[in-house]
């Protein structure tokens, strides 16, 4: 047999043969998600009278889903989004008059806006769960009472939480 110097030595333009590994191996949220502050969450959903939230949960949306094998759909956060501005304008009754039967009606999207924004939110913390590759009783674990009551300010404390441990 050749030994593979002879094989260079007798075709010097062969191009060399080496495995290529790829040594960036992406583990964790860190390249997903920027640290961000719980406190700043908190305190721009104050100044914006919510509004911050809607945009949090699309940035963090849009950031998953370059990462997620099963993304959210953009049809489902447009319809959020369309339904949560709905919800908005029965607030302009201060403003100008509105027909109390509209209002009505728009305490029904109101209603539908809600359940959506929680839909959304447990898909983000399902698809942070599926990035994490976790389960019950796992530290990293975002668990469904949490989130429930303290939506996306618990979801950017763990988040947080995880990205310091790694």
């Amino acid at each position: 047999m050749e030994s593979t110097i002879d094989n260079d030595a007798v075709n010097p333009y062969k191009s060399p043969e080496a495995s290529v590994i790829d040594t960036t191996i992406e583990d964790g949220l860190s390249h997903v998600f920027e640290r961000f502050s719980t406190w700043a969450t908190i305190g721009l959903s104050v100044i914006t009278l919510g509004i911050y939230a809607i945009y949090w949960l699309y940035s963090r949306t849009e950031q998953l889903n370059k990462h997620s094998e099963a993304p959210i759909s953009s049809a489902f956060i447009n319809t959020t989004v369309v339904f949560y501005v709905l919800s908005l304008i029965p607030n302009l009754n201060y403003f100008m008059e509105i027909n109390a039967t509209l209002i009505a009606a728009f305490g029904a999207v109101s209603v539908v806006s809600f359940v959506l924004m929680y839909v959304w939110i447990y898909k983000i913390r399902n698809r942070i769960n599926l990035l994490l590759n976790t389960g019950k009783g796992d530290d990293s674990w975002l668990g469904p009472i949490y989130t429930f009551f303290f939506t996306i300010y618990y979801l950017q404390y763990k988040t947080n939480s995880v990205i310091d441990s790694e």
